[in-house]
């Protein structure tokens, strides 16, 4: 089962960063700028009676700007742009210099397989293993997402002029003050953004921060978490000022890094020739003149893989030439069917052993089997060995959609939602048409939907 520990580092980086210092020349926007000091107490649940619990403090510094369609949060080391525009998540280290994009659709579809992931993992704790009572209701603070009436049976809201707190079974799990700024009408959905990505809240708490207009002065949460972790979070706004200022970009001395991930980079970077599917054509023209009926099929699982199954006629019958005259030693049946087959259920070893002795008979093309490969080694359970052949193919020829859709989907599985639409969204740089890309926007689209409070 996925431990939230493995992305905590990342997800943390990417939701509690920065903003003034990548400022470029670009449009200038009229914004709001809030100071705002977040201290955090976490506190783990004795396993001895009568023993505290250890506790664990964090204290930082943001600098949080709103523009219309823009937020953006500094802590000095980092800084994160949540651009909404264009629907992309920007994170910079400052200190090494280095930027990674992906999409915004991110942050809620980890949200989403977390949340459900604790769910199990609640339903299956032993009530004397966990110290501090935990409800599915903390995990729609932490987590957001859609909510159930009878989860939240027992929230209570108190409210004045000045602030207010929420109570839930007898026990006050947030309160807040009022400071004395009214966000400009313009900025108010960005205001509410900023408190979507950056507060766990249930959307009850957030309506109450954003109905009157004014900025919160200070923000005291506790939640729960299944570890079991009590968190106590303390938001303190120290001040505010409107700016005149460029909207943030990323600085030209900033060079591509995939947090973990240094393989990633030179594929995110390389471009596809635009000549690239004629040249591809020729080819399997050449093979097939020249009889070469191996090499023919491994390349044509290429094509398919990098522009689909649909082709022109000239192609349709050079296929089915290719399976009528192949010579069964060639072997075209098995790597074109095996190839054809999304398998599902372990036991793959063999068809394994096959297709790695039909690269090495084919060294100048066998690369463009290893797709195919991956999708056995990841039905086998060797998703390390499946990620590692996707790569290795892109690197060779990135304009491998299916593989590069493949790669994403693979990150995607292993709850790295950042790493996988920034694949998504190259593949789709690369070639937005291809058929294998539409299940990307379906999955977007249902995000929308659910969870617009992101958007």
């Amino acid at each position: 089962m996925f431990k939230l520990y493995m992305l905590s580092a990342f997800i943390t980086a990417f939701i509690c960063a920065p903003l003034s210092s990548s400022f470029a020349e670009s449009t200038v926007e009229r914004g709001l700028r809030l100071e705002v000091q977040a201290k955090i107490v976490e506190t783990a649940a004795s396993r001895r009676e009568g023993v505290p619990g250890n506790k664990n403090t964090k204290v930082s510094f943001q600098l949080v700007t709103l523009f219309p369609d823009v937020v953006g949060i500094n802590d000095k080391q980092s800084e994160t742009i949540y651009d909404f525009k264009n629907k992309t998540l920007t994170y910079l280290d400052l200190v090494e210099k280095t930027y990674f994009t992906t999409s915004l659709y991110a942050v809620p579809a980890f949200n989403t397989l977390e949340k459900g992931n604790q769910l199990q993992m609640l339903a299956s704790l032993k009530p004397e293993a966990n110290h501090i009572p935990v409800e599915p209701f903390d995990l729609d603070m932490k987590f957001g997402g859609k909510f159930k009436a009878e989860d939240t049976a027992g929230l209570d809201g108190m409210r004045d002029k000045k602030g207010g707190k929420f109570v839930f079974r007898g026990e006050e799990i947030v309160s807040y003050r009022f400071g004395e700024t009214a966000i400009p009408e313009l900025l108010r959905k960005s205001y509410a953004r900023y408190l979507t990505y950056q507060m766990t809240l249930h959307p009850q708490m957030k309506n109450a921060l954003l109905d009157n207009g004014i900025a919160f002065e200070s923000l005291h949460i506790f939640n729960h978490g299944i570890d079991p972790i009590l968190a106590e979070k303390t938001y303190t706004v120290n001040a505010i000022k409107t700016v005149s200022e460029a909207l943030p970009v990323i600085p030209a001395d900033f060079r591509l890094a995939v947090p973990g991930k240094e393989g990633a980079v030179e594929i995110l970077k390389l471009e596809a020739p635009a000549s690239a599917a004629q040249a591809n054509t020729d080819l399997m023209k050449k093979l097939y003149a020249d009889k070469k009926y191996s090499e023919l099929a491994i390349v044509y699982i290429g094509h398919v893989s990098a522009y689909g199954a649909d082709m022109p006629e000239e192609q349709k019958s050079m296929l089915a030439g290719l399976i009528q005259e192949a010579p069964a030693e060639s072997r075209v049946k098995e790597i074109i069917g095996l190839c054809s087959t999304q398998p599902n259920s372990p036991g793959n070893e063999k068809r394994i052993t096959f297709l790695k002795a039909a690269q090495a008979f084919s060294p100048a093309y066998g690369y463009l089997l290893s797709g195919c490969l991956a999708l056995y080694q990841q039905a086998d359970g060797k998703m390390s060995d499946a990620q590692a052949a996707r790569l290795s193919a892109l690197i060779r020829n990135p304009a491998l959609i299916s593989v590069m859709k493949d790669l994403g989907d693979g990150y995607y599985r292993q709850y790295d939602t950042f790493t996988a639409w920034a694949f998504w969204n190259k593949a789709r740089a690369i070639n937005p048409s291809h058929p294998v890309l539409k299940g990307i926007s379906e999955l977007e689209k249902n995000i929308s939907q659910d969870l617009p409070e992101y958007f």
